[in-house]
């Protein structure tokens, strides 16, 4: 029996040698990928040449100012035609050969519509990040439907584009991504399947190898953003309480850490969790900032600045 056709999508910016790690394993995965799609911006030209001499890749160029986690995964998607289209960040680098098909596998339930990888950390990663990955990324598999809101609040919604495989008639029916978008793509289409009535899989057994190590300053920049994206989207974010996980994984992670006589780094993660919840509160509040500020904060400039986050996905 031949399996669906699959391809790849993923947007590339600012690349570390992680990205052709990446390229290595997904081209390891055998004839289940037909093809891998590149978003790349031009500013990358430097990389290009050593690309083509993989088979089947595509890549598409745009202009720095329109990339956009939203808009640029749409414009990959444009370019397949395939059943199923897996998007990749360009730093999340498959731990084996079966990744894609052990995602693929989820869509023998029909009402699944996306499917997301486990990710574990690196081996440099730090004890924070390690057990905050543990905690976010179990070893167990799980299917949530909109029943799980009730139970999950929020982490009903999770999933996350650093490796997820969408299936392509569900992702037309739905609109494809919501664009333009500084944070959260992956999540607002989630939420968007769940309430028509799909399902989103989490496959544990597909691992992808992503994490880390953040400052308290990135950690901000980056709660701001969430912040930003939740005040934003009230039709997904409001009404959804987040505040049960974020303690309940602040516990977590507290007690392996004292288990493991850390206590240096519980300093670290209680001050790690200060400046989220800071960086997150001055987000929501980012209609009442001036443009200088929320610059100053965000870890996206671009998304604030004109044409940045424009929906290219018209524009092949």
């Amino acid at each position: 029996m031949e399996h669906p056709v699959v391809d790849v999508v993923v947007p590339v910016f600012e690349p570390t040698d992680d990205f052709i790690k990446m390229l290595r394993m997904l081209y390891g995965q055998g004839s289940i990928i037909r093809k891998v799609i590149l978003v790349i911006t031009r500013s990358e030209k430097a990389v290009y040449p050593d690309l083509f001499h993989y088979p089947g890749i595509v890549i598409h160029a745009i202009d720095p100012e329109y990339f956009d986690h939203a808009g640029s995964r749409n414009l990959g998607f444009s370019l397949s035609d395939a059943d199923y289209v897996l998007m990749m960040t360009q730093d999340a680098i498959p731990e084996s050969s079966r990744l894609a098909e052990k995602l693929l596998a989820q869509f023998e339930d029909e009402a699944v519509a996306v499917s997301y990888a486990r990710q574990i950390p690196r081996d440099d990663c730090d004890p924070i990040e390690f057990y905050t990955r543990q905690f976010n990324y179990s070893e167990e598999s799980r299917v949530k439907s909109l029943d799980d809101v009730a139970t999950l609040g929020l982490k009903a919604y999770f999933c996350s584009d650093a490796c997820a495989m969408y299936k392509r008639s569900v992702f037309e029916e739905l609109g494809r991504f919501s664009a333009p978008v500084i944070f959260n793509e992956d999540m607002m289409f989630a939420h968007k399947a769940l309430h028509a009535g799909y399902k989103i899989a989490y496959a544990a057994d597909a691992c992808v190898i992503h994490s880390h190590n953040m400052t308290g300053k990135k950690q901000y920049q980056r709660s701001f953003d969430m912040g930003v994206s939740h005040a934003m989207h009230p039709e997904v974010f409001s009404g959804v309480s987040a505040e049960g996980s974020g303690k309940a994984m602040m516990k977590d992670v507290i007690k392996n850490l004292a288990r493991d006589g850390s206590f240096i780094w519980i300093v670290k993660f209680l001050y790690q969790c200060g400046m989220r919840y800071l960086g997150y509160r001055k987000g929501r509040n980012y209609k009442n900032l001036s443009r200088e500020t929320i610059l100053k904060y965000t870890m996206n400039p671009r998304f604030w600045e004109g044409k940045y986050g424009t929906d290219q996905s018209n524009k092949v």
